[in-house]
């Protein structure tokens, strides 16, 4: 069994990572994505990204045995902080690395050009969580109006589009962990504070102008629901995935079911897209709901016993389009989307399910990730070594 092989099976089985055993099954020679509507290719290593480093298998099973692992972060993530600019950002901590070390690091690139408009990092604290819904320490989080917030050493940083510091935070204590995510279309900031020596857990919304706290309630608990598992919030409500469906909960604590169908069961992506619309992405296909209880639209797999991999719903910022990216290991149709059994990042209309690009395509080194801009006109795929950015017009 190959190194790479090897790695990729041992995540698997402590991650649950879909994306990761993907990556250990597709086989085939390497695919690039699509040349249709590329606006440009970036070449990372050429605005100084550094390519993780290869690290020994006995140093990698060492840290998975020890329960260190959970604290590593390599993998590099995209976000359109307005319709021009593209950031691409990594949290700088080498596989066994001291955590004095680690900084978060990101590139500003032109998103028509490709060209670096700037660079910028932040020293920051090993991260405590793998889920970014339970631990957002080193990321960038897109926000309404040009804007987005850092999230380092446990403290927010709201910075405008040139790179200056509007507001900062510094969060409660190290005691706890923090996920962050935006709302309202970006006007505003949900944080989710997890004490780690008790499983209490505290909801609270921010502005997006200051930071500033604006209401908060209890954390969703019950015997059906992992506190470890995150949520994910809406301006006026949290969604909770569990064992007997998804459920709603508002702010004035009372909770409801939402869905009880095939595609709400299980541990599936769930993510509000706008105020009306809840996008649902799991092993049996990817739809929208209401929080009226209702099924918009679904693309489910028709084959019985059939499972695909899906996951990482990104929205566009004002909510019209939003991505996912979708395998199967056998052939089949997801809609009108054909799936195989490497990765196809799918955009969808939200509010018709009708379908904008499908671009299927092999990562290059067993990491990819993808963004929409602000107003879904444009996509981006890195692909574990280049970004291609797309317009979709």
């Amino acid at each position: 069994m190959s190194r790479i092989l090897k790695r990729v099976l041992l995540l698997c089985v402590w991650a649950g990572s879909a994306e990761l055993c993907l990556l250990a099954s597709s086989g085939g020679g390497q695919k690039e994505p699509s040349q249709s509507n590329l606006i440009c290719r970036v070449h990372l290593s050429s605005v100084g990204w550094p390519k993780p480093p290869e690290v020994p298998n006995r140093e990698f099973e060492a840290l998975a045995l020890s329960g260190n692992l959970e604290s590593q972060d390599q993998r590099t993530k995209l976000a359109f902080i307005s319709q021009e600019i593209l950031v691409a950002f990594h949290s700088n901590s080498p596989l066994g690395t001291p955590a004095p070390s680690n900084f978060l690091e990101a590139f500003f690139l032109d998103a028509s050009s490709g060209a670096l408009i700037r660079k910028q990092s932040w020293p920051t604290r090993r991260r405590k969580a793998s889920n970014d819904q339970r631990d957002s320490e080193s990321r960038i989080i897109p926000l309404a109006h040009d804007s987005f917030v850092v999230i380092a050493q446990d403290e927010l940083l709201l910075y405008g589009v040139d790179g200056k510091v509007i507001a900062h935070e510094q969060l409660a204590s190290r005691d706890f962990i923090y996920g962050v995510q935006p709302v309202g279309n970006g006007e505003g900031i949900f944080v989710r504070t997890e004490a780690l020596a008790s499983p209490k857990v505290k909801y609270e919304w921010r502005s997006a102008q200051d930071l500033r706290e604006q209401r908060e309630m209890p954390g969703y608990q019950n015997n059906d629901f992992d506190v470890r598992g995150g949520v994910v919030a809406g301006d006026e409500f949290v969604l909770i995935p569990s064992g007997s469906g998804l459920r709603l909960a508002g702010h004035d604590g009372a909770q409801e079911l939402l869905c009880q169908s095939d595609l709400c069961l299980g541990d599936n992506a769930v993510r509000p897209i706008t105020a009306e619309f809840v996008a649902i992405c799991g092993a049996k296909g990817v739809g929208v709901g209401s929080t009226n209880k209702n099924l918009i639209w679904s693309h489910v797999v028709k084959q019985p016993r059939t499972r695909i991999q899906c996951g990482n719903i990104q929205p566009a910022l004002q909510g019209g389009t939003f991505a996912i990216w979708a395998s199967s290991a056998r052939p089949l149709s997801l809609g009108a989307s054909h799936l195989e059994d490497r990765p196809t990042v799918i955009v969808y209309r939200t509010a018709t399910g009708e379908i904008i690009r499908s671009i299927p395509f092999q990562p290059r080194s067993g990491d990819f990730n993808f963004a929409l801009s602000p107003e879904g006109k444009r996509l981006a795929l890195f692909d574990g070594e280049d970004i291609f950015v797309y317009s979709l017009n």
